[in-house]
C-alpha cells in the first residue's frame, strides 16, 4: 500500500498560526493577571487556569483541595498541584474579552477545553493541532480512561515506560497525558527527521520497529491503517 507523505511544512506553519484565536502570544498568555494572582474558584463554575509557564487551559469545574487543584472537564478529570498554577478566572467570553474573534478550529473533540488544550500543546511543540486530534482520535476515542490490550493508556494511549520516561505523574491525568504525547510525537518526528509517516508509524508500532524494518513503515496491517487513516483524514479535513 503506497502511502502519500503528509505535508509537514504546513504541519508546522498551521502550528504556528494556530495560536491566534487562543490569546497566546508566544511568551504566554496575553493579560493574563500581574504577579501570580490567584481568584477563588468557585465549584461548578466554568475557569481558565493559568500556569507559571503562562500557559493555560479551561475547566468545566474546578475546587481546591489539600494543596492541589482539581479540575473535571467533561467527564474527565486530572489534578494540579497548588504551585503549578499562577492565576485562576472565570472563564468568561475570553475572545470578546480579548478582542478577538471566536476561536474557529478544523475540529472538536466535543470539549471546548480539550480542544484549548490540543492547540495550546500543539502551539508549544511546533506541531498542527488537527495531527494531534487525529492521534488522539486514533489512539482512545477521546477516552481519558481507555486502556489498550498491551497497557497503553490515556488519551493518547502511552505506554507505562514511555510515560516515565516523559516524566508523568499520572498517566490517567488528562493534561499531563496530552502534553506528554505531544512531545512524544515532535520527539518521534525529530527522530525520522521530519517524516510524519514514519513517526505515525512509530507511535503506533514503537520506534524499534521502523528502524528494524529499514526506516520503512514496518509491515503490520494494524500499523499500515493507522497510518492510512490519519494521513487521509488529515488531508481531507484540510480541504473542506
Amino acid at each position: 500500500m503506497m502511502l502519500r507523505t503528509l505535508d509537514f511544512k504546513r504541519i508546522l506553519v498551521v502550528a504556528a498560526v494556530a495560536c491566534f484565536g487562543t490569546g497566546w502570544t508566544g511568551s504566554g498568555w496575553a493579560q493574563s493577571p500581574p504577579g501570580g494572582e490567584r481568584s477563588r474558584p468557585s465549584a461548578g463554575t466554568p475557569m481558565t487556569v493559568i500556569l507559571q509557564d503562562g500557559s493555560g487551559f479551561e475547566v468545566d469545574e474546578l475546587r481546591e483541595e489539600s494543596g492541589r487543584y482539581i479540575y473535571r472537564m467533561g467527564n474527565m478529570q486530572g489534578f494540579l498541584d497548588r504551585g503549578e498554577v499562577a492565576a485562576v478566572r472565570v472563564a468568561k467570553s475570553e475572545e470578546a474579552e480579548r478582542g478577538m474573534t471566536p476561536l474557529s478550529l478544523d475540529f472538536t473533540t466535543g470539549h471546548r477545553g480539550l480542544d484549548r488544550l490540543i492547540i495550546e500543546v500543539g502551539t508549544a511543540n511546533r506541531l498542527d493541532p488537527l495531527l494531534i486530534y487525529l492521534v488522539m482520535r486514533e489512539e482512545s476515542g477521546f477516552n481519558y480512561r481507555a486502556v489498550s490490550r498491551v497497557g497503553a493508556r490515556g488519551l493518547m494511549q502511552l505506554m507505562p515506560a514511555t510515560a516515565r520516561r516523559l516524566g508523568i505523574r499520572n498517566i490517567e491525568n488528562p493534561r499531563e497525558n496530552v502534553e506528554a504525547g505531544t512531545r512524544h510525537l515532535r520527539w518521534l518526528i525529530d527522530l525520522f527527521q521530519g517524516d510524519v509517516n514514519l513517526a505515525l508509524a512509530a507511535y503506533n508500532a514503537g520506534e524499534s520497529a521502523v528502524r528494524r524494518h529499514g526506516w520503512r513503515i514496518p509491515p503490520y496491517a494494524e500499523t499500515r491503517r493507522y497510518v492510512w487513516r490519519i494521513n487521509t483524514a488529515y488531508r481531507r479535513m484540510k480541504a473542506e
